[in-house]
């Protein structure tokens, strides 16, 4: 089945001061969603907090990779590597971009986000 890489949606945005924040932490989290009513299309949702120690400021967001396939999703497609360990591979890096960027344009140090093995993740929940 082909995956089609649609687009990057931010959906839940917030940049705020803080106290006692701790350098460099990091709490990452992603899942797949499929839509009801539409099966051809799933979101794989990203939810990052961080703590920008420069700043003194906690970035949380929650980011949607938006996906479509050529053939309707089946069970074996939600039960199989594409929406658990491609698809957030690939939508990934532009996460990565846009929080980098984010931080420039707001005039802040970019933070390089770590690199993510999305297959050792999934393979640790099972």
């Amino acid at each position: 089945m082909n995956l089609t890489f649609i687009e990057i949606r931010v959906e839940n945005f917030s940049f705020m001061k803080s106290s006692g924040i701790e350098k460099n932490a990091f709490d990452f989290g992603f899942s797949p969603r499929f839509k009801e009513g539409d099966a051809k299309d799933f979101i794989v949702s990203f939810e990052v907090k961080m703590e920008v120690f420069e700043s003194q400021s906690v970035l949380e967001t929650e980011i949607f990779g938006i996906f479509e396939t050529e053939a309707e999703i089946s069970e074996d497609f939600k039960n199989s590597t594409f929406p658990k360990i491609n698809a957030p591979a690939i939508a990934y890096p532009f996460v990565r971009a846009f929080l980098s960027n984010f931080l420039l344009s707001a005039g802040h140090t970019p933070i390089k986000l770590p690199s993510i093995n999305f297959s050792s993740i999934v393979n640790k929940e099972k």
